[in-house]
């Protein structure tokens, strides 16, 4: 538990001399102007107090629209345990490789089979801005010679989603589905858990994203988008399925 906290808590007080506290959205996802949430990977079953899980998912993201320019892998790593009776609380961090980019906060699950309600929020955000910076080199006359420079760019964001979701299905296959949502985006997710040998588990689960209710004068989101991704989970004690 200490190392636990230590990884939430500590990244605070990193960050915040560099950037403070606003209501940014992450660079990239911003200027795309497409509905965007991740994959969460959380199925609907029960843990009991001595179970927990630990998971890496293979995610795409593309948007709907020949002209959306939206199409990126993600790789959501996850660490989630039961502390009180149908209260599960959790870590998750969203790396982008091909972006350079990553989030990462806490995670919160309530609720019993069939029905469980999530939040997440993955306020801290860390990237790389490929940038340009410019030498003037005089050869006989002035020429600009042109340089790419890597910058490293940390802040906190409010980025968050939730989830209602409803799960049936025997032990072994188990479906689920619900309802998504984040800053950008809202719609319908969907969602296999196949449990193996070893407590290991193998997950499929996708999602359909259009623009959301609410009003966001930063960000003018339109059109659709879809994600799927698939995962591989190790569990630790039972669970209750």
């Amino acid at each position: 538990m200490k190392i636990f906290w230590s990884i939430l808590v500590f990244p605070i007080i990193l960050i915040i001399p560099f950037n403070g506290c606003g209501k940014l959205k992450p660079p990239y996802l911003s200027s795309q102007n497409v509905p965007v949430a991740f994959n969460q990977n959380i199925p609907a079953y029960n843990m009991n107090s001595e179970a927990s899980e630990v998971g890496i998912s293979l995610a795409r993201n593309i948007g709907l629209a020949s002209d959306s320019g939206l199409d990126f892998y993600n790789l959501p790593i996850w660490y989630r345990k039961n502390f009180l009776d149908y209260i599960d609380v959790g870590f998750r961090s969203i790396i982008i490789p091909q972006l350079l980019y990553m989030c990462y906060g806490p995670e919160l699950i309530i609720g019993k089979r069939p029905i469980k309600f999530t939040v997440g929020f993955y306020p801290f955000s860390i990237d790389l801005l490929d940038t340009l910076a410019y030498k003037w080199i005089r050869t006989g006359g002035y020429t600009s010679v042109r340089f790419k420079a890597l910058w490293l760019n940390i802040g906190i964001y409010n980025w968050w989603q939730t989830n209602l979701l409803f799960g049936a299905g025997p032990e072994h296959f188990n479906v689920y589905g619900g309802i998504r949502t984040s800053p950008l985006a809202i719609g319908p997710l969907f969602g296999l858990n196949f449990r193996l040998e070893d407590e290991w588990a193998l997950r499929s689960e996708g999602a359909f994203l259009f623009k959301p209710p609410w009003h966001d004068q930063e960000v003018l989101v339109k059109g659709s988008s879809f994600s799927l991704g698939i995962s591989f989970v190790k569990t630790f004690g039972e669970f209750e399925y």
